[in-house]
Order: C-alpha cells, then structure tokens, then sequence
C-alpha cells in the first residue's frame, strides 16, 4: 500500500464533506417551523391591538336613547338618539338603525316601521343627536320593546363596529277615548237610542278629526244629533279637538234580527298626524236582541242538519207565538224564498205566493192570525222541491244554497215596548251539495283518441282484440277533492299499458287483481260542464275463451268514483255501469260485430 505525502493528507483533510438528505430535511423543518411560530405571533398581536382598540373604541363612543317612559296610544312621541364620540378617530359613514315593534310605526306618508337613517362622520369630541317621531297604535296597558342600533367605521379601520340599544316603553291610556253606551234590551225593530262619547285626553289638540262607525248587521239608521256628514250615515267630522275636550253623539235607529243574537258596532276615530291620517282610538259595544215578543222560528223536514240535493221535497213550518201579555191583532206572516235552486213553479202552501217569491199568510188565508191571544202559538207551512237540475250558466255558478227569510208583524204594540209595531224575524239557509257523475264509454275504432286498436271484430276465440276505455268526469255545482275512480276488468281481459290523461293525475293498474284506478285529485266546479271535462282513456285487450261464443263479455265492470264535497264537508260516491263489446258508443261497430265467434 503506498503512502500518501503529508502534504496530501493536510489538502485532503482540508476538502469539505458533503450533507447527508436527513441533515437537509432537519434544517428546511427548522426552517419552517420558526416561519409558522413567527407568523402565529404575529396574528396574536395584531389581533390583541385590534380587540385593545375596539375595546377603547367601544368605551370612547356613547349612544343614549331616549323617549317618554309611558306614552299614549294614538299620539306620536319622540325618540331621541344621541352619539357622543369621545374617541380621538373619526367615526365615518355612521348610520342609526331603528326597528320598531309592531303596531308602531314612523309618523309620515309611507307609514314605515323600519328606518336607516345615514348621518355622516363624527368628529372627536363631537356629540350628534337625531330626533325620530313615532307614533303607536297597538292597544293600552302594553309593553312595546324599541331596537335601536349605531353602526360607523372608526379612524383607519376597514371594519364596521355596531353598538345596540333596546329602549322599552310602556303603551299607556289611548290618547283619545271613545265610549258607546247602548241600551241593555232592544227589541227586534224596536227603535232605540245609543250614546257616543270622546274626549281628548293627549297634551296636544287633535287635528281635522273624524269619527266612523261601523253599524251591525241588520241595524237601520234612523237620526243622529249632531247629524253625520255622510251619505252612509256613518261619518262625522268633528273638527279640532282641544286638549281636555270632547262631545257626545246620540244615535238612534233599529235592529232586525234573530231573538238573543249579539250585533256589533265598532267606532274609529282618527286625526291629521304630520303628513297622514292616522287612527286614535278604536271601541266597539254590543246590542243584544231581547227574545221578542212575537217570536217565529223555521223549521225544515224536522232536520236542522239539512244538506240538500237536487229534486228533495222541502217542507218549510214556520212556528211562531206570542209571548206578551196581550192579543196581537190583524197578525201578517211572510217567507221570502232565495235561491236559484227553488222549483217555484211546484210550490204548494194554504198562503198565497207573490211575485216577489215571497210566500205570505193573513187572517184571509189562516183565520187564527186575526186575533193571536196571550200565549197563543201556531204553526204555517210551505213545500217546495229543489230543482232537478243546477241552474249553471257561468263559471261562478256554483255553491247553491236555499234561503228563507221570514217575518211576523202585528200592529199591535204592548206598552213599554217603543215601536210602531210588534215584529219578529226568522231564516235559515241549507247548502245544495254537488254531484259528480262519471262516464265509461268503449270504441274499438278511436282515431280520435290517438290510440289505434288492433284485432278484429267480431272478436274470436283465442285472438286478441282490442278496444279503448274512456272514463269522463262532470262536475256539477262544487269544488271537489280526492277524486278516486276505480273499476275491475273483465274476464279474460288485460290492460295494455297504453293510456292518455289530460289532467295532471295518474292511472295506476294492478295486474294481480286486474284493477284500475284513476287518482284524479281536485276537480273544480262546472269542470265537464262549462270547460272541458277531465278524461282518462286506456287501452284493454280481450282474447276470448270458448265458453264465451255468442255472448258479449264484460271489458269493464262497474266504475265507481268516490270524492269530497268541500262546499258542504261530505264524503259521496257515483257510478257508471259496466261495459261490454256492444260497445254502444261506437256506432261503426254493426249488431254483427259484437258478440264473439268461434
């Protein structure tokens, strides 16, 4: 082995060794891992100064709300918002945000209840405020809850910072109160006097204001003083109300209607509020119809639950009796009939019918009416049927009822009773429930249909032959819902597969039992009638066994369809008969064509 020089080993000793991979993957993970803890740091301390400021920052701006503790219901308030920038930034684009509560809104023509109000950059140093006027309408005695935010961007910050404010204010007294007084028993067409009362209870005047009433049904005005201004009896114009102030109306006029019900008047007083009209005050009272002294009552086929179908017999008796202490003389009964549905022409009654359908018995036709007794009781009848058939004409004819209103008057009139007569009223109204009828037709030539049908006919043992089925809905009178038709096939008969709707509905077939059923759903009324009707048309195929030479097989048995009434809430059923290669709808099939041959 040959030495090397001493100078050699020194130069070789001197040349640098080269890194290994694991040296160089240790040192690029060293590398990035001060990267990372750097950059972590870095965030951390960003995000402290950013939390110290807004902190400082949220310290630095105030916002105080401010509105009266109680306010009164119809009358506007102010809410005040003041900003107070204590900070040394600017607070750019700052905006107030105010959503109120319900039955509050912003006093103004849009009627607002939600307000952005933009107020620009705050100085340091600088207090703003900002004035909104409300006005709220919900009832007194509540608690009513105002949301109210101030959002801005301080100094050089991107970011938007929001302070929120709940204010909550207690609905106190309307600020205007309205009264009416009825009496506490009123006869039926017994005229009687109602007191109305308002006052301005508010520290400001009420400007141009206007009182409505809203009458019962049935109630027919007779006077007012002061007298209203309006056509309808209804409106009064009461001018400016002082604050303090307030006046009366004394309304007169009469009720008809049933013994014991309750009719409703409701008031509404409204004034000038800034730039719109708004509503003060609102009150309703109630008149309650004491049983009448002569009472009447109809009754119809002993049935109070009567829903009605076309051709019924309708036998209509009106009770009546007197329930004072006198004999009402000279006693007059009336029924007027209304409806389209009233075979008038078939009518039978021991009154007499005028030509206003108005059936009426006197003392002429019922001797016992000239001098009904203390006490005394009675009873008239009518019959009349409805009609056969739906009086249809137009797409809105639908939904016939059959009403009776009635009334008994005598002159007679017992004391305390304020009237010119004695008069007792009655009526009652019974639904005509729909109908729904279905056809089931069958051709073996159907161009028409876009169906062809192969075989021939007369059909033969052992080949196939087939036909279409059409299934054809007529609604009549009334809106229906969950409308099934459903039908078994035949003998020897199995359905195709080929089909044609032309509603958004599906035919369902189950080859285990040979079933049909089509899920048509809704059907509105007069569809069929009026517009074309809803169809279903599906082809079936026979091939005939040996048992059936010279008859006519059955492609179709029975349909029935069933189907609710949603004008009268019932459940019905209809039905078409079966089908069978007599196809009696296709007149191109001749009598030789229709029954089977070997």
């Amino acid at each position: 082995m040959t030495d090397i020089p001493e100078q050699d080993k020194q130069i070789v000793g001197a040349m640098p060794i080269a890194s290994s991979p694991q040296t160089l993957n240790r040192t690029s993970r060293r590398k990035l891992f001060v990267w990372i803890v750097c950059g972590a740091l870095f965030l951390v301390v960003a995000l402290v100064i950013f939390l110290f400021f807004a902190s400082r920052n949220g310290r630095d701006v105030a916002v105080e709300v401010t509105t009266p503790d109680t306010v009164l219901s119809g009358v506007p308030f102010d809410m005040r918002v003041n900003i107070s920038n204590n900070s040394n930034v600017i607070l750019k684009d700052t905006q107030i945000i105010v959503n109120l509560p319900a039955e509050f809104v912003f006093v103004g023509s849009k009627r607002e209840v939600f307000k952005k109000q933009v107020i620009g950059d705050v100085e340091p140093g600088k207090i703003l405020s900002e004035v909104f006027k409300i006005i709220p309408m919900s009832q007194p005695n509540t608690i009513k809850q105002l949301a109210t935010a101030v959002s801005y961007q301080p100094g050089s910050f991107s970011s938007r910072f929001e302070k929120d404010i709940g204010r909550e204010v207690v609905v106190g007294e309307p600020g205007a109160v309205l009264d009416i007084i009825p009496p506490t028993k009123v006869f039926g067409s017994e005229e009687f006097e109602t007191q109305v009362t308002y006052h301005n209870n508010s520290n400001s005047d009420l400007r141009n204001a206007q009182l409505r009433i809203f009458y019962a049904n049935g109630f027919t005005f007779s006077s007012a003083d002061p007298a209203p201004l309006s056509t309808s009896n209804s409106m009064w114009n009461l001018g400016d109300i002082a604050v303090g102030e307030g006046g009366t109306i004394l309304l007169k006029g009469s009720i008809v209607g049933q013994a014991g019900a309750a009719f409703e008047f409701k008031l509404d007083l409204s004034a000038d509020v800034g730039d719109g009209v708004y509503s003060i005050a609102q009150k309703s009272g109630t008149v309650s119809l004491a049983s009448s002294p002569l009472s009447l009552a109809i009754v119809v086929n002993d049935n109070p639950g009567l829903i009605a179908s076309p051709g019924d017999q309708l036998t209509y008796k009106l009770v009546y009796a007197n329930n004072t202490e006198v004999a009402l003389q000279d006693v007059i009964i009336k029924a007027k009939l209304e409806g389209e549905m009233f075979d008038l022409k078939k009518l039978k009654s021991d009154g007499a019918l005028g030509g206003d359908n108005t059936v009426m018995w006197n003392a002429a036709r019922v001797p016992g009416l000239r001098i009904l007794p203390a006490g005394g009781r009675g009873v008239v009848e009518f019959t009349v049927p409805a009609k056969e058939a739906y009086p249809i004409t137009r797409l809105s004819s639908k939904n016939f009822t059959l009403k009776v209103k009635a009334q008994i008057q005598s002159p007679t009139v017992p004391r305390g009773i304020a009237s010119n007569q004695t008069i007792g009223v009655a009526s009652s109204e019974h639904k005509v429930r729909g109908k729904l009828g279905i056809n089931a037709s069958v051709f073996y030539r159907d161009a028409a249909s876009g169906i062809a049908n192969a075989g021939m006919v007369p059909p033969r043992v052992g080949q196939r032959t087939q036909y279409t089925i059409h299934w054809k809905l007529l609604n009549f009178s009334t809106d229906l819902d969950g409308v099934t038709a459903r039908a078994f096939l035949g003998p020897n008969v199995r359905y195709t597969g080929q089909s044609k709707v032309n509603a958004s509905s599906s035919l369902i077939y189950n080859e285990r039992n040979q079933e049909m059923v089509w899920n048509v759903g809704t059907v509105p009324a007069t569809r069929g009638i009026l517009s074309p009707a809803y169809e279903a048309i599906f082809q079936v195929e026979l091939t005939p066994s040996i048992d059936q030479i010279d008859d006519a097989p059955e492609l179709i048995q029975d349909t029935t369809v069933e189907y609710h009434d949603l004008f009268t809430d019932e459940s019905l059923r209809a039905a078409a008969g079966r089908a069978t290669t007599r196809v009696p709808d296709d007149l191109t099939v001749i009598d030789g064509e229709k029954t089977v041959k070997p």
